[in-house]
C-alpha cells in the first residue's frame, strides 16, 4: 500500500487510545515512507484529544515533505493550531488548507501585523477554516489570490453577546471585496453567543453589501450563506432592485445557497426566480429559502391571454381531459381567475438539477391563523377542489417547462419560517403532478410504489403461502406475521377486519384457518393502486378529497 510514489495520504478512523503514539511515531513513519506526497488529510477525530497532541508535530512532518501542497487537519484533535497556521503562512507552494483554529482571537495580532511578509499565503488558492468571526473579518487581507474560501464561524457557548454580530454578514461581504479572484464563498454561522443567532435574533443582510460583493467578484460561481437552526438571515433590507443588480453581476453563478427567513423575503417572492433565470443561465443548484411561486415564471416570448370571472372558468371547463402540456397556467384570485396560454419557450433554468425553496402558503397547506401571510399567499381555509387541481397543474406546468433537468425538488422549511427541516422529492419530472401535490401538501414522497397495479392474486397471496406450507421462519412470511391470526380477510371483502378475541380456556382451532386466507378472485376485489400521474383523474384518487370535473 505504501510506496515512495504515493501522492495522497488520508487518515480517517475512530479515535484511538494511543494518540501520542500515532502522532509522534506512526505519522512520521508514514510520511517518511512516501517521499512524493502532495496532500495530507487527517479526518475529524482521527486522533484522540486526550492526552492532547500539539500541532507542532504536523509542522515537523511537513518540513520533511516539501512536496506537500494540500493540508487538511480539520477537527483532527490537534492543539495549538494557531501556531501551525502561522508557520504554514510562510510555506512556499501551499495551495489548499483546511484547519480549525484555536478558540479565541489570539491570532489577530499576527494577521494584522504590518510587518508580516508580503508573500504570506501568496500561493494559497483554497482555504477552509473554523474560527471566531473576528478572525474571519481579518483573514481576507492575507489572501490576495484565494479562489475558494469557506468559513465555519462560532464562539464558545458561554461567550457574551456582541452587538455588532448582527451585521456580521454585511461586514464579511465588504471585506471579501479585496479577494477579486474568488470563485466560491461559503459562510456558515454557528452560535456566536448563547442567544445569537436564534429564532428571535437574526443576522441581517443588506442588498447594498450583496451588490458590492458581486461587483468585486465577477468570477464567482458558488455562493452559500447559511445560519444554524432555528435561525436564518434577515433579508428585509434586500429589495427587488438590489436582487436584480446582484443577478446581473453574477452571470457565471452555478450554485446559490441563501438561508433567508421567509417572513423577511416578501419583496423577492414574485421576482427572484425570473431574475435568476434571466441573468444566471448556468445555475445548477439553487437553494433559496424563500416562499417562491413557480407559476409566476414568465419569459419574454410569453403573450398571455387573460379572461376574467366566468369567462376564465368557462374556458377552463371546455377542455376535455386536458394534459399538462395543453392546459394554460391558471391563476386564481379572490374574485377573479385568469387563464394564460403561452407559446413554447426556452426554459429559464436549462441546467438546474437541484431546486430548494420554502414551501409556500397555498390552498393545500395548513397553518395557524396567527402566521403572517405573504403577498402571494392564499387562505388555507379554502378547500375548493377545482382550485386545488388548478394549483397543482400550474405548478407542474412551470416545473416541466422551466426545469427540464431537475433531479431534486426540496422543501426547505415553509413560508412561516417556523419549520426548518428539509424534505426532498427525487426525480419530480417523472411524476410531476404527484410530486407537486406532495411538495405543496408537505407530505413525504412515496418512493416505494413501482406504479404497477397490485392485487392479492399471484404467488404473493396469503392463500398460496398457507397451502404451500410456508415456514414461519421464512422471510416472506415474516413481513406478514403481524397480520396472521389477528386481521384475517373475510370472504366477500377486500379489506381486513379485526377478529373477536378468544376466551382464555379456548383451544385455538388449527383445521379451520384455511378460510382466513380467501382467494382474491372469490372476493372479486383488488388492493388500492397508485394512480398514473399523467392522468388528472387518477390524481383525484391520490388527493382523496379532490373531485375533478
Amino acid at each position: 500500500m505504501l510506496h515512495p510514489n504515493l501522492e495522497h495520504l488520508e487518515i480517517s478512523a475512530t479515535p484511538l487510545d494511543h494518540s501520542t503514539h500515532i502522532a509522534k511515531t506512526l505519522l512520521p513513519k508514514l510520511s517518511a515512507a512516501c517521499r512524493s506526497l502532495e496532500s495530507i488529510h487527517i479526518g475529524p477525530d482521527a486522533i484522540n484529544s486526550s492526552p492532547p497532541v500539539q500541532a507542532q508535530i504536523m509542522s515537523e512532518i511537513l518540513d520533511a515533505n516539501p512536496t506537500v501542497k494540500d493540508v487538511s487537519v480539520m477537527n483532527a484533535g490537534f492543539r495549538g493550531t494557531d501556531i501551525l497556521f502561522r508557520w504554514l503562512g510562510q510555506r512556499p507552494g501551499l495551495e489548499a488548507l483546511e484547519l480549525d483554529l484555536d478558540p479565541g482571537t489570539q491570532l489577530l495580532p499576527f494577521i494584522q501585523d504590518p510587518g508580516l511578509p508580503a508573500n504570506s499565503f501568496s500561493s494559497l488558492l483554497r482555504l477552509h477554516v473554523m474560527c471566531y468571526p473576528e478572525i474571519a473579518l481579518a483573514l481576507p487581507a492575507l489572501l490576495p489570490n484565494v479562489e475558494k474560501l469557506s468559513f465555519d464561524l462560532a464562539r464558545m457557548p458561554d461567550h457574551a453577546p456582541v452587538e455588532s454580530d448582527i451585521a456580521f454578514l454585511d461586514k464579511l461581504l465588504y471585506t471579501l471585496t479585496r479577494c477579486q479572484r474568488l470563485k466560491s464563498v461559503k459562510a456558515n454561522i454557528g452560535l456566536l453567543s448563547a442567544s445569537f443567532p436564534s429564532s428571535e435574533t437574526l443576522p441581517i443582510l443588506h442588498g447594498a453589501s450583496l451588490v458590492a460583493f458581486a461587483s468585486a467578484c465577477p468570477n464567482l460561481t458558488d455562493l452559500a450563506l447559511l445560519v444554524s437552526k432555528p435561525a436564518a438571515i434577515n433579508a428585509s433590507c434586500i429589495s427587488s432592485t438590489d436582487f436584480l443588480q446582484f443577478c446581473r453581476l453574477m452571470p457565471r453563478l452555478m450554485q446559490l445557497d441563501l438561508e433567508l427567513h421567509p417572513q423577511t423575503t416578501i419583496a423577492l417572492e414574485e421576482c427572484a426566480l425570473n431574475l435568476l433565470g434571466e441573468h444566471c443561465p448556468q445555475l445548477e443548484v439553487l437553494r433559496l429559502k424563500v416562499a417562491l411561486q413557480l407559476p409566476s415564471l414568465t419569459t419574454i416570448e410569453d403573450e398571455p391571454k387573460l379572461a376574467y370571472g366566468s369567462e376564465a372558468l368557462g374556458a377552463a371547463s371546455t377542455q376535455m381531459e386536458p394534459t399538462i402540456y395543453e392546459y394554460g397556467v391558471v391563476y386564481i384570485g379572490a374574485e377573479e381567475a385568469a387563464v394564460r396560454t403561452s407559446s413554447p419557450t426556452a426554459p429559464l433554468f436549462a441546467r438546474l438539477n437541484h431546486l430548494a425553496l420554502a414551501r409556500p402558503q397555498t390552498v393545500l397547506s395548513v397553518a395557524a391563523s396567527t402566521y403572517a401571510t405573504s403577498i402571494s399567499s392564499q387562505s388555507s381555509s379554502i378547500t375548493d377542489p377545482w382550485l386545488e387541481e388548478e394549483l397543482v397543474r400550474s405548478w407542474a406546468h412551470s416545473l416541466l417547462v422551466h426545469f427540464p433537468r431537475l433531479d431534486i425538488l426540496e422543501a426547505w422549511g415553509d413560508w412561516t419560517g417556523q419549520e426548518n427541516d428539509s424534505m426532498n422529492y427525487f426525480l419530480p419530472l417523472e411524476e410531476p403532478l404527484a410530486s407537486i401535490w406532495e411538495f405543496l401538501s408537505g407530505v413525504e414522497q412515496d418512493l416505494w410504489d413501482d406504479g404497477q397495479p397490485h392485487t392479492t392474486e399471484g404467488p404473493e397471496s396469503w392463500d398460496d403461502d398457507f397451502e404451500q406450507g410456508v415456514s414461519v421462519r421464512s422471510s416472506g412470511d415474516w413481513d406478514r406475521a403481524s397480520l396472521v391470526n389477528e386481521y384475517p380477510g373475510s370472504a366477500g371483502s377486500g379489506y381486513l377486519e379485526t377478529c373477536d378475541e378468544e376466551p382464555e380456556d379456548m383451544i385455538t382451532p388449527v383445521d379451520d384457518r384455511n378460510h382466513w386466507f380467501t382467494k382474491a378472485e372469490d372476493a372479486q376485489t383488488t388492493l388500492p393502486v397508485k394512480p398514473d400521474d399523467q392522468n388528472m383523474h387518477a390524481l383525484s384518487d391520490r388527493v382523496g378529497d379532490v373531485t375533478l370535473h
